[in-house]
């Protein structure tokens, strides 16, 4: 297993850090983003797009589904934080995501689905984020990326 750790203080570091491990997200990429909520999940696909010339990205908290383009890339931005079954997520038309062939898809709160569904073709990273102050007060998000 390849793990990938940073401790991040403040945004500039957190923009370096997406910047950085984005470069791994190629077309046919599944991003699995998983910690409590105002850890920075949705920052991280905000940032990313971004950085693909993609602007205008809100959370697709209420929607469940965002999608995003430009010429070069595809962007699906999912939460599934709402989704109450495995039922309710293929009434959203989640698995026609995947007939894509220049996609990069960011799915926030994964553990509500069977990740081991996901088809085995793409590249699947996971992304924990969390939250803890030092000794100084300071408020910390820690990430991992496998």
């Amino acid at each position: 297993m390849n793990l990938k750790s940073s401790k991040i203080k403040n945004l500039e570091e957190f923009k370096s850090l997406v910047a950085l491990w984005s470069k791994d997200f190629t077309a046919k990429s599944i991003v699995l983003l998983s910690g409590p909520m105002g850890a920075g999940k949705t920052e991280f696909v905000k940032t990313f797009c971004h950085n693909h010339g993609v602007e205008h990205v809100t959370s697709p908290t209420f929607a469940i589904h965002n999608h995003y383009e430009n010429s070069k890339i595809s962007i699906d931005h999912l939460d599934l934080y709402r989704i109450e079954s495995e039922d309710e997520l293929e009434s959203t038309g989640f698995w026609d995501l995947f007939t894509q062939e220049r996609a990069v898809i960011f799915i926030e709160w994964p553990e509500k689905m069977d990740t081991t569904q996901l088809p085995l073709d793409w590249n699947i990273f996971k992304i924990q984020f969390n939250i803890s102050t030092d000794s100084a007060g300071q408020q910390i998000r820690e990430i991992e990326l496998t």
